[in-house]
C-alpha cells in the first residue's frame, strides 16, 4: 500500500508541475503531419510568388494609369485650344456634329448629360464641357 501512495503523490506532483507523459503517435500520423507541413510550405512559397506577381501587376497598372492621365490631360489642353479656335464652336456648342438619337443615351451615360445639348431639335456636343473631343475632331476648321 505504501507503494501505491507514493505513486499517487508522484503522479500528483507531475501534474502540478506541468509535466506530462509523452504522447506516442504511430508512424502514419507522423508521416501525414510531415506531408501536411510540406504542402503548407509549398503553399506559402506559392503565395509569396503570387504576391510578387500581384505587386508587379499593380506597379504596371499604376504606371500605365499615370501615363494615360498625362495623355488625357494633354488631349484636353489641345482640345480646348482647338475648340476655342474652331469655326464650328458657337458659345461652347459644336455645330459640326449632329448626334443620332441612337447614340444620345449612350453618350449621356458615358460623358454625362451636361456634355450634350439640344439646339433646334438636334443633339450636339457641349465642347466647353468636353474639350477632349476637340483634340480628336476630324471636322476642325480654324476661324477665318
Amino acid at each position: 500500500m505504501e507503494i501505491e501512495a507514493e505513486a499517487s503523490v508522484s503522479e500528483k506532483t507531475v501534474v502540478e508541475q506541468g509535466y506530462r507523459e509523452p504522447i506516442e503517435a504511430d508512424i502514419e500520423l507522423v508521416s501525414e503531419v510531415a506531408q501536411v507541413a510540406k504542402v503548407l510550405e509549398s503553399t506559402e512559397k506559392h503565395l509569396e510568388e503570387v504576391k510578387r506577381d500581384v505587386d508587379s501587376v499593380r506597379h504596371s497598372v499604376e504606371s500605365a494609369m499615370k501615363r494615360i492621365g498625362i495623355v488625357y490631360k494633354l488631349s484636353e489642353w489641345i482640345g480646348s485650344w482647338k475648340c476655342c479656335r474652331c469655326k464650328f464652336n458657337e458659345k461652347g456648342v459644336c455645330k459640326a456634329w449632329k448626334l443620332a438619337d441612337s447614340a444620345v443615351e449612350e453618350l449621356k451615360r458615358e460623358l454625362g448629360e451636361e456634355c450634350l445639348v439640344v439646339v433646334d431639335g438636334v443633339t450636339r456636343f457641349r465642347v466647353d464641357r468636353v474639350p477632349l473631343l476637340g483634340a480628336l475632331c476630324p471636322l476642325f476648321r480654324p476661324r477665318t
